[in-house]
């Protein structure tokens, strides 16, 4: 199976007091795969990292890829979901990323 690269970001408007999230996939020659953008509404820029984790696991799994290198801009997002930061560590969706990076 071949490997494929995502890249996820989080974005606040503070002037607009909404959050959005947003995620590309591409294969291993840089040809796009996937693509979402998601208004949050109003939520921490934390969560909306994690959330557009958690949106592109999801997304990979069901076009059936497991192989996925996944970059965010955000280095507090990586400690929380390798759990070196305590930082929403009891929230839900961060359980969540965990077991499914488990997974082979």
């Amino acid at each position: 199976m071949r490997w494929l690269k995502a890249n996820v970001d989080g974005t606040a408007y503070s002037s607009e007091n909404r959050v959005s999230i947003e995620g590309v996939l591409r294969d291993s020659n840089g040809g796009w795969q996937f693509g979402f953008m998601r208004n949050l509404g109003s939520c921490p820029v934390l969560l909306a990292e994690i959330r557009a984790i958690h949106n592109m696991i999801l997304h990979s799994w069901r076009l059936r890829h497991r192989q996925v290198e996944l970059k965010t801009d955000n280095l507090e997002t990586v400690r929380i979901l390798k759990g070196t930061s305590s930082a929403l560590s009891s929230h839900d969706i961060v359980a969540s990323i965990q077991e499914m990076l488990t997974f082979e």
